[in-house]
């Protein structure tokens, strides 16, 4: 428990940290607060900080200086101490406005506060057990991470979701931790994160205060994603998710001119674009189902020429500006031999049974409760709130669409079937609370006037502290032990490892296949980042016909063998090894051998 309550803290210093940061960039560059709901506001220095530390080590990548911890702290050093001092000259001025106080606001900001020290308490217990990053994708984003400490640059030539492994590379150098611990950590405090963000664009719709707080309640500790997604290792789509709102809003609101602050669009969108590049079609096709509801809504008024295309080209302003982040991996993807042929080899129609599998997937992934609960919230923002239900409606059809018609052309797409699986989550948690604004409105509980509006207050409270416990219960519970590669049982063999082998030393590993690859399919993937020692294992079919065969061309020292949880044909079992070997630890499912081979 006591590792529990260290990563709790974690988590929290995180939280402070790209608060602090983000609100030393909103005092230093704008006149006043984003806005006045304390919470929106909040959030959104979380998230502006966020951007900072992303594009900041893009800027010290770009211009050539090595990645270390010390030019990232002196570049952190000069930065923050020109924002501290831009910041303490406009609140000395008066020149600054902090958000309006009031009871009621500060009130509601403080309940804001507790659920998110609860629900990032929840995710420190989710993991309690968890020792590195789970499943193959934490194991790659590991291999990543450590590259960028080894290099000590960013690769621009092959850009993966670099956004996630720079904040990663920050937590690693300035709280000292270990690379499997600062993917795995970033990760819960992501999956927590993209919870709360949710709140700025549930506000948005709702325009109530309780209705957003069940939103990101049920977003966060009821729903199947996103916080399953630890269990696949998907750390950047979390930090996309937990973007993608503000993101969005801010973007909106510039585009229909009610704000100037084009500077914070950009800044959150470069951000997006840099952490995962399914989000941007998520935000993209956002933008496009609100400047085409508000020339629809527009048709029957009085307007001029200008009211239709201002929005239209402010929208295609911050496409083209985006363009420039995502042109370079275009042309580098056009620059592969065969490119072209693969495409046309690899495009595909309509797959019948591919939206089939998204359907089913969608309906067993989430409970069936949650399902109904869904479409509940639809049926009534059709009725009652018919421009929810048009946005969340069509957003979620275009994003498909657009999903469907990359993979038609092209043959790939920046996103995929199960990234909008994963999504739909977002625009019917938003139903959902429209279904708790309608019951908690005067149409539905003050109607019959048998309690009174503080009563009803009261009792909305009451609920959303039960919810969040019994949410709570069930998320702690949501990790697939199925995906967890590495247990307590594999750190017990790395110490081993560590304390009796040579640091030259080469293990051969189990593996599996994993899409077009064999990938590690246990704990001994974990060999090189948690003992120094390297491993081996065969890259593809065919290569591993015969152990000794394998062994002697790899010159191979020792052989982690580890009981696979299911026969797939690949894990290595003693009874394949065809030579004398001697077992030199043993545990309950791990053997660690050295063979003699002829």
């Amino acid at each position: 428990m006591l590792m529990v309550y260290a990563r709790f803290i974690v988590l929290i210093s995180l939280t402070v940290s790209f608060f602090a940061i983000g609100s030393l960039l909103q005092i230093a560059f704008y006149k006043k607060a984003f806005s006045n709901d304390l919470f929106e506001c909040f959030m959104i220095n979380i998230v502006l900080g966020l951007s900072f530390i992303i594009l900041s080590t893009v800027g010290v990548g770009v211009i050539d200086i090595p990645l270390t911890r010390n030019n990232l702290l002196n570049v952190a050093f000069v930065f923050l101490t020109a924002l501290i001092f831009a910041a303490t000259a406009k609140v000395a001025t008066g020149t600054f406005r902090f958000p309006f106080f009031n009871r009621g606001s500060l009130s509601a900001f403080l309940i804001f506060i507790v659920f998110s020290l609860f629900l990032m308490f929840v995710r420190s217990v989710q993991i309690k057990d968890i020792l590195v990053p789970n499943w193959v994708d934490g194991l790659i984003h590991t291999t990543h991470l450590n590259k960028l400490v080894f290099d000590e640059k960013i690769d621009f030539s092959q850009i993966y979701h670099i956004g996630f492994h720079e904040i990663a590379l920050v937590i690693h150098y300035f709280w000292k931790l270990s690379l499997p611990e600062s993917i795995l950590l970033l990760g819960q405090w992501l999956s927590a994160m993209c919870g709360l963000t949710l709140y700025v664009l549930a506000r948005r719709y709702t325009r109530n205060i309780y209705s957003s707080l069940f939103c990101i309640i049920v977003y966060s500790l009821f729903l199947f994603f996103p916080s399953y997604l630890i269990s696949w290792g998907r750390y950047p789509f979390l930090l996309g998710l937990t973007l993608l709102p503000p993101a969005m809003i801010t973007s909106l609101d510039w585009i229909n001119a009610k704000t100037t602050n084009l500077f914070l669009a950009l800044v959150l969108l470069a951000s997006l674009v840099l952490a995962h590049y399914g989000s941007f079609l998520i935000w993209a096709s956002f933008i496009l189902v609100n400047i085409v509801y508000k020339l629809v809504s527009l048709k029957f008024q009085n307007i001029n020429l200008k009211q239709i295309i201002a929005p239209m080209l402010r929208g295609l302003f911050l496409v083209t500006i985006l363009s420039l982040f995502i042109i370079p991996k275009a042309l580098h993807l056009l620059s592969r031999p065969q490119f072209v042929e693969n495409m046309i080899l690899h495009a595909r129609g309509l797959d019948l049974m591919e939206i089939y599998f998204s359907g089913i997937k969608l309906a067993f992934d989430h409970d069936y409760f949650m399902v109904i609960l869904w479409g509940t919230g639809i049926l009534i923002s059709a009725v009652w709130k018919k421009r929810l239900f048009f946005l969340m409606i069509c957003w979620s059809a275009l994003v498909w669409a657009l999903t469907w018609l990359q993979y038609f052309f092209l043959g790939f797409s920046i996103s995929s079937y199960l990234n909008w699986i994963v999504f739909l989550s977002m625009p019917f948690a938003i139903c959902g609370g429209m279904m708790a604004q309608y019951l908690y409105s005067q149409e539905g509980i003050f109607e019959s006037k048998a309690i009174t509006a503080k009563q009803a207050r009261v009792l909305a409270f009451g609920f959303l502290c039960l919810i969040s416990f019994a949410g709570g219960y069930l998320n702690i519970r949501i990790i697939d032990s199925r995906t967890v590669m590495f247990t307590p049982e594999d750190q017990i063999a790395m110490d081993w490892i560590s304390a009796n082998t040579p640091v030259e030393s080469l293990f051969l590993i189990n593996s599996f296949i994993w899409g077009d690859a064999l990938m590690p399919s246990d704990g001994g993937g974990w060999i090189p980042f948690l003992t120094g020692r390297a491993a081996v294992y065969p890259k593809k079919l065919g290569e591993f016909y015969d152990v000794c065969v394998f062994i002697n061309k790899n010159n191979v020292d020792y052989i982690y063998i580890k009981t696979p949880m299911k026969d797939d044909g690949f894990g290595l079992r003693l009874s394949d090894i065809n030579a004398p070997y001697r077992i030199l630890y043993s545990s309950q499912t791990i053997t660690v051998v050295s063979v003699t081979c002829p």
